[in-house]
């Protein structure tokens, strides 16, 4: 039985449950709570429509920036020692590559389906809808194992999927179905973040040595991601808000007078792995 939950509380998202030990049970988290359990003074409130805004920086650019918010700022606890921790996702889309192009395109209303992993193996699993409405995105998950999910966005695995076991896998399969949505590519990174210490809903992330590898029909998340589809001395930075950019932080941004960019990691590994693009 599906357990779907409502809620804004981080703390919520993940349990010390194995999930491999509730043969294939799925929790849905529709207002998308960050991706691990918080301690209370980390838990924020996260509306279902949040702005998100994205710059590309150089390493001088990173370290300005880092020592600008740290008055304003306190860093995400599953940073750890070595200050970030490792995100890998596997990417969906159609034959030819509708999510890429609606992207590109700059179309208002588009969706994004991805498996995630963090660091933490693959029985705790992220099956992922990224959703966006001109400028707000919702995000909408699933957890359970990487196995499970795989199986199930398979259309030759399985071609019958019961609908009605979690919301969020059956809008994802939906998708599959209609779009006939197959993996493309699995995209890595290490990410640094921070919370908004007076701004409740702001999140702030550093995302580095963004590399990627064409799906070959198996989804290695431990490694084989060489290539770069942006450069190695080059990071995103990604603000993500409620309401508005707080001043202190668009005060640092102006000082090194940076412009938002229009990223989309997946598009830049599709733009570098299909086209031989690179765009930064």
């Amino acid at each position: 039985m599906t357990t779907t939950e409502n809620t804004t509380n981080p703390a919520s998202t993940r349990s010390a449950t194995n999930p491999a030990n509730t043969d294939m049970s799925y929790r849905s988290h529709q207002s998308y709570p960050s991706h691990r359990s918080y301690p209370s003074h980390q838990s924020y409130p996260r509306r279902i429509n949040r702005f998100e805004v994205k710059y590309v920086l150089n390493l001088d650019q990173v370290n300005e920036i880092i020592g600008a918010i740290l008055p304003y700022v306190e860093p995400d606890t599953h940073n750890g020692k070595a200050g970030f921790y490792p995100i890998v996702s596997l990417y969906y889309d159609s034959p030819d590559l509708m999510c890429f192009w609606e992207k590109v395109d700059g179309m208002k209303f588009r969706r994004k389906l991805r498996i995630r992993l963090y660091d933490d193996g693959p029985d705790n699993a992220f099956l992922e809808i990224k959703q966006r409405i001109d400028q707000t995105t919702q995000k909408r998950r699933a957890r359970g194992p990487l196995e499970g999910f795989l199986s199930r966005m398979d259309l030759l695995r399985s071609p019958e999927f019961p609908i009605g076991e979690d919301p969020v896998c059956d809008e994802a399969r939906l998708l599959v179905d209609k779009f006939r949505l197959e993996p493309k590519v699995i995209v890595s990174y290490n990410r640094s973040a921070w919370f908004g210490v007076y701004e409740r809903g702001l999140r702030i992330t550093i995302d580095r040595n963004l590399r990627y590898s064409k799906f070959l029909g198996r989804f290695d998340f431990r490694g084989g991601r060489d290539r770069y589809f942006i450069s190695p001395g080059q990071m995103v930075l990604e603000v993500k808000f409620n309401e508005a950019v707080p001043g202190w932080l668009c005060s640092a941004l102006n000082r090194l007078d940076l412009a938002a960019r229009r990223v989309s990691k997946y598009c830049q590994a599709v733009n570098h792995g299909e086209f031989g693009n690179a765009l930064f």
